[in-house]
């Protein structure tokens, strides 16, 4: 599974030198600089547990800093061609992962300041995004079938990521959305202070050249709103936040560039405001050590979880890698995706994410509790069960009482068309087709442990997985708390 990693680390190199091409719009060859180094300091040490994988949110970044650099272009030379490969970019971004949508919103609202020009100007950034999020639609055979796939996807987003936890006190979201935010901020203090410098041209109008003041309004609404969606669903996950790091990191090089330059006209100051000019000269003198000094304790938290202490699953690793062939194929029940890149085994459905199946939507431990079970918790106790989530109440991670499976009768058994035509969900559907063409080798439960929540979701809820399984597997061991079924050999009793 390495391709994926060295692909993902050349798309990251890929951000860093559209950031450099922003960067130089935006300021000249300093910005550039800044905002690549800025980039790559905090590409590591941003809450690094939650960005080092291959993600959507990481992969929408290039496209997001690419529009950026075209609409700086725009904006700069007055061109409608740039506002078009703007549009385009942000439907890219989009396509990643929809809350980059709102660099539509913060181009369109930038270019609302510029001259006359600004109708025909979003008509073009406009037709550039829908150029990509309509023509991958309309290739669909027949025509008007992706319109109603896309419209599916559109409501399938809706009820299960936005509205997923929408029964949550108010008070908890907020707590939690500005808490992480704090942690956030001061994670990367050195960047977010010039960013806030670098916004100083906005409250400089009749000073500040107008094309300089419109990339920069362009950043600031492009921060804010992605600050706000970061938070859509309730959920605030740390990774959402590296939708800042382009803006923040544009920005921030930005107010370095404007702060050396207060700093060269302040050595001209009199003396007595020498200890000043001073403070301000070790500062910037001894940047480095102030960007990375807050930023590594997010990053040795990371490298010995300190903080989250995940389970170990060495010895589950170790026993797939022992009993089982490089081109096996296994199944994890549950959201465990780094048992199948430690192990080197390939999962045998793409949908190796089990909470679509099983019909909840990832969250907190307190967030995950209320949805599954439907029991309400005040705020105190919601957070609790976030820092010290247990099992299930009233049940125990063993398999043969926990996954209790034999009740089912030999008459109860489908063959493999009579499933197939059972099954009305398109995931599902998916799903038993792969298994039935490439059957896991190991079919393995993380429900008794409950790993991520997944205790509320037993494979005995759900009739035909759990009937293709007594049918299919037989109960091996229990490892780590994870339950291992192996796959019937053929004839075999």
């Amino acid at each position: 599974m390495w391709p994926i990693h060295f692909f993902h680390a050349l798309w990251k190199c890929g951000t860093i030198l559209a950031l450099i091409l922003a960067g130089r719009e935006l300021g000249g060859r300093k910005v550039a600089i800044w905002s690549g180094l800025f980039y790559c300091v905090y590409s590591i040490c941003f809450m690094s547990k939650d960005f080092h994988t291959p993600s959507a949110e990481s992969f929408s970044l290039l496209p997001a800093s690419l529009c950026a650099a075209f609409f700086f272009m725009g904006v700069n030379q007055n061109k409608k061609h740039f506002f078009f490969l703007a549009g385009m970019m942000i439907g890219l971004a989009t396509f990643c992962k929809a809350p980059m949508g709102v660099l539509l919103v913060a181009a369109a609202i930038t270019l609302f300041f510029r001259t006359k020009e600004w109708f025909k100007d979003s008509i073009v950034l406009g037709l550039g995004f829908f150029t990509i999020i309509i023509l991958p639609a309309m290739l669909v055979m027949p025509f008007g079938e992706g319109f109603v796939l896309m419209w599916q996807k559109i409501h399938e987003t809706q009820s299960t990521y936005i509205q997923s936890h929408q029964g949550l006190s108010f008070l908890y979201w907020i707590m939690k959305f500005f808490i992480r935010t704090a942690l956030i901020l001061f994670c990367c203090l050195g960047m977010t202070g010039f960013a806030m410098y670098g916004l100083q041209p906005l409250f400089r109008i009749t000073k500040t050249h107008r094309s300089y003041w419109q990339t920069i309004f362009f950043l600031f609404i492009w921060l804010l709103l992605i600050w706000f969606t970061v938070a859509i669903g309730k959920r605030v996950f740390y990774h959402y936040y590296v939708f800042l790091l382009p803006p923040l990191s544009l920005l921030s090089a930005s107010g370095l560039v404007l702060f050396d330059k207060r700093l060269i006209a302040a050595q001209a100051m009199i003396s007595e405001k020498l200890h000043r000019i001073s403070a301000l000269r070790f500062l910037r003198r001894h940047l480095v050590f102030f960007m990375v000094l807050p930023a590594s304790i997010f990053f040795f938290d990371g490298a010995f979880n300190f903080s989250t202490l995940p389970k170990n699953y060495d010895a589950a690793i170790a026993y797939i890698e022992m009993r089982t062939k490089q081109s096996d194929r296994i199944y994890v029940w549950g959201n465990i995706p780094q048992i199948y890149f430690y192990s080197q085994r390939l999962p045998s459905t793409v949908y190796f994410w089990s909470d679509i199946l099983a019909g909840t939507s990832p969250g907190s431990p307190a967030m995950e509790y209320v949805r599954a079970t439907k029991n309400s918790l005040n705020v105190t106790e919601m957070l609790q069960k976030d820092f010290k989530p247990k099992l299930v109440e009233g049940k125990k991670p063993n398999a043969y009482s926990y996954n209790d499976l034999s009740r089912i009768g030999e008459s109860e058994l489908f063959t493999h068309e009579e499933l197939l035509e059972r099954i009305d969900h398109y995931y599902w559907q998916k799903v038993f087709a792969d298994f039935l063409t490439n059957p896991p080798e190991l079919f393995i439960d993380s429900s008794p442990a409950n790993i991520r929540g997944f205790g509320y979701f037993p494979i005995e809820k759900y009739e035909l997985l759990k009937r293709f399984v007594w049918d299919n597997y037989k109960i091996e061991i229990v490892v780590d708390g994870l339950v291992f079924y192996r796959l019937k050999k053929k004839g075999a009793e």
